[in-house]
């Protein structure tokens, strides 16, 4: 029996001559048979390899980097594939402001570059231009290494700072505690016109309260099973997270997937209120299996980011806070911590970021704070 693997091609085994085999069956209906999974993702491979770009001195950059891309699909997650893949055709395949894309390999510069990042500054964020550029170096240094793009294409080449981009970066709005207490006292105290309690039975804004009590991401969320939450011990364990990716169809689909990173698997102590979360959903739910989703809809079903993102905006209105986005109270979740003495390191590894100077750009303004109030116990002597 066939097994679809995140909406791309599927696997099965068949019997021939008596002797099993297993295959895989791509969109276009095309198998490839072999002995093991192993085998017929070597012989994958090589056709992907087979079908690899002939360079010539007519190829452009546009070409090649969609060559090389398409090469890489075999080593990320198909969700990462994807984002690389929208990125790379909005910023330059599509990009008519400056058309690095038809600049043929042989003309390429530090010039030709640094003037591509320059119009694009013009546009976009610094953020937006980074995620690009990383793109584009790993794939010259690629070509480089292969020896179809000349050496040093990219000396000196670099991002325009922040203050010479056209959109500007947003500070990320923090919900202090008392703040926070006003989001958490919604679930008991918020009425409509028709004094039925707006939120006290709404599954999306009791995961949103799990997420401001455990700085989870969205995604992570979503994809928590039973099997990784442990009410007596009271911590959660996240190793998945949602993401998208395309169907055979082109359209998007949510799937589970393992975490961002490596660093992003991690245990989290559940506070009282994010115990109280996790127990709201068993009750909800109690006949749960270890392998279904902790957080469901009032249907049962997977909770989706925009019906959250709409439950986050109604809640920000009724406690009378500005608007933020649910990544705001995965921050405040940090910040909260920082202000109370927690160590940096510690708050690092609770949010799951890949280094601690992700940590420290995102809070450095609240560690300046905790610094200056460390400091006014001088006043004392």
């Amino acid at each position: 029996m066939s097994r679809r693997t995140n909406g791309e091609g599927s696997w099965g085994t068949k019997t021939i001559k008596g002797v099993r085999y297993f295959y895989y069956r791509d969109t276009d209906r095309s198998y490839t048979y072999g002995k093991s999974q192993k085998e017929i993702k070597e012989k994958l491979k090589k056709k992907q390899e087979q079908k690899a770009l002939q360079v010539n001195q007519n190829t452009t950059f546009g070409e090649y980097i969609k060559d090389w891309i398409s090469i890489k699909h075999n080593v990320v997650e198909d969700s990462t594939y994807y984002v690389y893949e929208d990125i790379i055709n909005s910023l330059l395949l599509n990009y008519k402001d400056y058309d690095l894309a038809n600049k043929q390999l042989h003309n390429l510069s530090p010039k030709v570059f640094q003037l591509y990042l320059n119009s694009l500054a013009e546009n976009y964020s610094r953020a937006s231009i980074t995620k690009i550029w990383q793109l584009i170096t790993q794939c010259v240094k690629y070509g480089e290494s292969q020896d179809e793009i000349k050496a040093n294409t990219l000396n000196m080449v670099k991002v325009p700072l922040e203050s010479k981009v056209a959109v500007k970066k947003r500070a990320i709005p923090f919900v202090n505690s008392d703040e926070l207490n006003s989001l958490y006292d919604l679930l008991e105290n918020s009425t409509d016109k028709r004094n039925v309690h707006r939120y006290k039975n709404s599954n999306n804004a009791h995961a949103i309260i799990l997420i401001a009590y455990t700085g989870m991401r969205v995604g992570e969320m979503t994809a928590l099973k039973w099997k990784n939450v442990n009410l007596e011990e009271r911590y959660i364990d996240i190793v998945e997270s949602t993401g998208r990716i395309k169907d055979k169809n082109g359209k998007y689909v949510a799937v589970d997937k393992s975490t961002k990173t490596e660093t992003s698997n991690r245990r989290v102590p559940l506070p009282a209120r994010g115990l109280e979360m996790i127990k709201y959903f068993d009750s909800f739910n109690p006949d749960h299996e270890p392998d279904d989703l902790v957080c469901l809809t009032a249907n049962k079903t997977k909770i989706g980011r925009r019906n959250i993102n709409r439950t986050l905006d109604s809640m920000c209105r009724d406690a009378d806070l500005p608007h933020m986005g649910i990544h705001s109270l995965r921050h405040s979740y940090g910040s909260i911590l920082l202000e109370r003495g927690v160590n940096i390191k510690t708050i690092s590894n609770l949010l799951g970021h890949k280094n601690i100077t992700t940590t420290y750009n995102i809070y450095i303004g609240v560690d300046e704070k905790t610094k200056e109030k460390a400091v006014t116990v001088l006043d004392e002597f």
